[in-house]
């Protein structure tokens, strides 16, 4: 008997519906897209889609075409066109309306469209007609806490938890919604439980590491970011969050170390973002978070370090922001010389030995940001 990639390859010189594809195989085909997809694997996905896709296309141009042949048309489309998924789907319903995937899938349709409304909608109507998935109640649980409807989405994880007792998903989904509403100390016995269940898992350890850090638990939150480095070894932002720790801490030698090891990973494979939070202080009422670039600058003295200090209002929005420069290992600051802002804030930050940070203009308004 053919496998099914087998036969996937071969309806490219196959009458297609001569094979035929039922739903689970097709099902299980998308799986696997999807893991290539999450690995990078771009070709290996296409490889599966492409003639899964020419399938049901074909399938659907049928005058007999069924619902489970419209709905693996919307599956592939998921893939790249969402609007000609959220049409597959629509017609799937239209044929057979107590399907609870048919809902799921087009609920999904709407998520990635951001249209959080008609998502939940529909995900709530998939976990009506089928109470028992857990990939259905997860997900519905997430939109409502998404959508600020803590109460039913705590109503939701703990049906998952009962459902599931031996995952860390809704575990992990009641530490999120505790902590979204700063109830820290309420959130730590749901992260402690999620690592007891998943000790290697980098979610549950962040959210642990993170709560650690919100309650001043400084020792706790190194050893849990220590962990998690060892279980993700080329993520940079555990490494950041241990310079913030050490720094908080006053070991100004675990700091530099940590930072060290940060920027070397850095090198070697490009953060998704420009800079990194080195530590977070309360100036003059104000709260200020310092972050520094990756990026290096090569100038005459040697390599330039660029800091910024975002000043936040009392909602956390940012007021405004200070760039700072400095050169390290040297006590020299490069043209142009520093301007006197008449800044008296006492903006500054705790630097490696042997740089200096000066201000290089006057204080970013958010509408020069």
């Amino acid at each position: 008997m053919l496998s099914m990639i087998s036969r996937l390859l071969l309806l490219a010189c196959t009458p297609l519906y001569v094979l035929g594809l039922d739903r689970a195989e097709a099902d299980r085909a998308l799986e696997r897209a999807v893991a290539l997809l999450i690995r990078g694997d771009r070709a290996g996905a296409a490889a599966i889609l492409a003639p899964l896709r020419r399938h049901a296309e074909v399938s659907t141009g049928r005058d007999m075409a069924t619902p489970d042949d419209w709905y693996v048309l919307g599956r592939v489309l998921f893939h790249g066109n969402d609007e000609g998924a959220l049409g597959a789907f629509d017609r799937a319903i239209a044929g057979r309306s107590d399907d609870a995937a048919f809902y799921f899938w087009r609920g999904a349709v709407h998520l990635e469209a951001r249209r959080l409304d008609e998502a939940l909608a529909d995900v709530r109507r998939a976990t009506q007609l089928e109470s028992k998935n857990e990939r259905y109640l997860e997900t519905f649980a997430d939109l409502l806490g998404r959508q600020g409807r803590l109460e039913e989405a705590h109503t939701a994880w703990l049906e998952l938890r009962a459902l599931a007792p031996t995952s860390a998903v809704p575990l992990i989904g009641l530490t999120t919604l505790f902590a979204s509403r700063r109830l820290f100390a309420q959130a730590i016995p749901f992260a402690v439980a999620a690592v007891e269940i998943d000790r290697r898992n980098p979610t549950a350890r962040a959210n642990l590491g993170l709560l650690y850090q919100d309650l001043a638990r400084y020792a706790d939150a190194i050893e849990q970011y220590r962990t998690l480095i060892e279980l993700t070894p080329d993520a940079w932002r555990p490494r950041a969050k241990l310079v913030q720790l050490y720094e908080a801490t006053n070991d100004l030698a675990g700091r530099d170390a940590a930072r060290a090891a940060l920027l070397d990973v850095a090198r070697q494979k490009r953060p998704d973002e420009p800079c990194f939070c080195r530590e977070q202080r309360t100036i003059t009422g104000k709260r200020v978070v310092f972050c520094e670039y990756f990026e290096r600058g090569d100038v005459q003295f040697g390599d330039l370090t660029v800091y910024v200090a975002m000043v936040l209002d009392t909602a956390g929005v940012e007021s405004y922001r200070i760039t700072l420069e400095s050169l390290n290992r040297h006590h020299r600051v490069p043209a142009p010389e520093p301007r006197d802002t008449g800044d008296r804030t006492g903006l500054d930050i705790r630097r490696l030995p042997g740089e200096r940070a000066r201000h290089l203009g006057p204080p970013r308004r958010r509408a020069d940001v």
